[in-house]
């Protein structure tokens, strides 16, 4: 099914959580884009996660990095994959597929395809909040910035309205 992306964006807000892991994607691929490497923010987001979901990773930062950089790269020369689509709960929040989508969102890629999952269990809201705590006030200023840019983009080139 083909959604609006920046509909898809808006539909990850919920009540007080931010998606932080979003911003943070947005804000490497804007960065790759501007010098040709991958803002820090991602790496530091990437070893808070690990921690957080107390896991040790098989990939490492450099290897998530390659990949994501892997994913830039395809979408920036071919556009989203419809043959993959964002995978999403019933509610549309996104299961997987944060880094293509937010590098849509920076391309203007104005649509991309989903595919719906049974409904979201409760606790999957909760594990975005730790992004809150793994950085310092200036850091999270500087990604609320980026979300207000994001969203003020959004309005004007993607006609949409923020429900108040």
């Amino acid at each position: 099914m083909k959604i609006e992306t920046g509909k898809l964006y808006l539909a990850q807000y919920r009540n007080d959580l931010k998606r932080y892991d979003i911003l943070i994607c947005y804000i490497a691929v804007e960065h790759y884009f501007k010098t040709g490497f991958i803002h820090p923010y991602y790496l530091l987001y990437c070893k808070k996660r690990a921690v957080y979901v107390n896991k040790k990773s098989n990939i490492s930062s450099q290897e998530n990095k390659r990949r994501f950089i892997k994913t830039i790269k395809s979408i920036e020369r071919y556009g989203f994959d419809y043959k993959r689509p964002v995978e999403v709960y019933d509610d549309l929040f996104i299961k997987d597929g944060i880094h293509r989508l937010a590098t849509c969102l920076y391309l203007g890629i104005p649509f991309l395809s989903i595919f719906a999952k049974v409904s979201n269990p409760e606790n999957e809201y909760p594990c975005y909040r730790y992004l809150e705590s793994a950085f310092d006030l200036k850091t999270i200023n500087n990604i609320l910035k980026k979300e207000n840019e994001l969203l003020k983009r959004l309005i004007k080139f993607c006609y949409l309205t923020i429900p108040t």
